[in-house]
């Protein structure tokens, strides 16, 4: 009788920790373990970039947090053999995109707390702040921007979620990560930052436009010939004009992909009935606000519209010359954003914008003075009077201006 009760009680026992293994299975099954945002690493590597590494390279990873004090993603630092260095931001919830932001060197961090308890908080862009939590953090943005409500400062700091993203997820967990041999998981090419490196240049150069390439002792230039949008464009909504320059970079990006790219089935000017109704459609559908658009949501937009079309697509968040020649060389236009709103150093300089989404669709490189500079299309603006003024291209300084920049390049095959 005695043996039957123990049994019993055995058998309850095993029932209850399974009931709650599941519901703990269901609970978490959106958040990303450090196991599993590692795998996706690997796949991101071995997708976008032109780097070496192995895993012992990763030599820190750091939880990050959000401004509502949630696990929001994983910092990995990454050194190699030749001791450059990289950073990864992936994220630790399925319902944000796999990789939030990705860069050469290290990211900034900003340290304000007063305490050792204090946590890493990641609002997206290219700056990691400690603080001793949310509030702390807030109260110190709020000194920063007193233009700007603690409540705008918070939505305008979190960050979005990508409907594609559990998808994105299921792709990395479906792939085969074996650690059996690990000389055999080194998944890139040798990466080199010569200047005039052509070995991918042929890549895509058939079906691209015309474009200018100057190519002369120490300097050279390129400008892809993208379509230009104007945000101020009349077709646009009027209340709208003045925060859709997300949307028109978004547009003016898939416009080039659509025409010179050979990936046709993406929906276009043509399909819209005209490039002002094309921007409202990125801006209803993507997140567009009077505060303007967020990074994610300017990426999710290009890539979620191409993938509408039939086609698979890639963005990489980045800040970096080097790879934004690439970028050019190989004919991908990129959305280049200058925000200054939360920018640490030096905020009085007087930057090209304030806040602005640009296309980025060329560059000049001097390789005896230095001088880097960035061609962008301007997306159009208004004189006083209201006259629309044309989206023309124009040269950006790029060291001036790097603290307040972020890149977003995209790949559609």
């Amino acid at each position: 009788m005695i043996k039957r009760i123990v049994i019993s009680i055995y058998f309850l026992l095993l029932l209850v920790l399974l009931s709650a293994n599941v519901s703990m299975a269901n609970e978490n099954e959106d958040f990303a373990t450090p196991n599993e945002s590692k795998h996706y690493l690997k796949k991101y590597l071995k997708d976008n970039l032109e780097i070496k590494f192995k895993e012992k390279d990763i030599y820190q990873i750091e939880n990050l947090y959000n401004v509502n004090d949630e696990l929001l993603g994983y910092h990995y630092k990454l050194k190699n053999k030749n001791n450059e260095e990289y950073f990864f931001i992936l994220s630790a919830q399925k319902i944000y995109s796999p990789v939030l932001a990705a860069g050469e060197g290290k990211i900034e961090e900003i340290d304000i707390s007063k305490d050792i308890k204090s946590k890493k908080y990641f609002m997206g862009g290219f700056t990691v702040i400690t603080a001793d939590s949310s509030t702390n953090l807030l109260n110190h943005l709020t000194d920063l921007n007193p233009k700007y409500s603690k409540d705008e400062i918070r939505q305008g700091l979190i960050v979005e979620e990508n409907i594609d993203a559990p998808k994105q997820w299921q792709e990395t967990t479906n792939m085969d990560f074996s650690e059996k041999n690990d000389s055999s998981q080194e998944v890139f090419s040798e990466y080199t930052e010569e200047l005039d490196n052509t070995v991918n240049e042929q890549e895509n150069l058939i079906d691209s436009p015309e474009d200018e390439t100057i190519s002369i002792a120490s300097t050279s230039s390129r400008i892809i010939n993208a379509p230009f949008f104007n945000q101020f464009d009349t077709k646009v909504i009027a209340s709208r004009r003045g925060s859709s320059c997300g949307p028109a970079t978004q547009a003016a990006i898939l416009e080039y992909w659509k025409l010179y790219k050979g990936k046709s089935s993406i929906r276009g000017t043509t399909q819209f009935g005209s490039k002002g109704a094309y921007i409202n459609y990125m801006y209803d559908n993507y997140g567009g606000s009077y505060l303007g658009m967020s990074i994610s949501n300017v990426g999710t937009g290009v890539v979620s519209q191409a993938q509408k079309g039939g086609y698979q697509a890639t963005r990489t968040t980045f800040n970096n010359f080097t790879s934004y020649m690439t970028e050019v060389k190989n004919y991908r236009p990129m959305a280049v954003k200058f925000d200054k709103k939360f920018v640490w150093n030096e905020p009085n300089r007087n930057y090209a914008y304030d806040y602005h989404w640009t296309v980025g669709v060329g560059y000049y490189y001097d390789s005896v003075t230095l001088q880097k500079t960035l061609k962008v299309h301007t997306n159009g603006g208004r004189y006083s009077d209201g006259t629309i003024i044309a989206s023309k291209v124009v040269s950006i300084d790029y060291p001036y201006n790097s603290p307040i920049i972020s890149m977003i390049k995209f790949n559609v095959f």
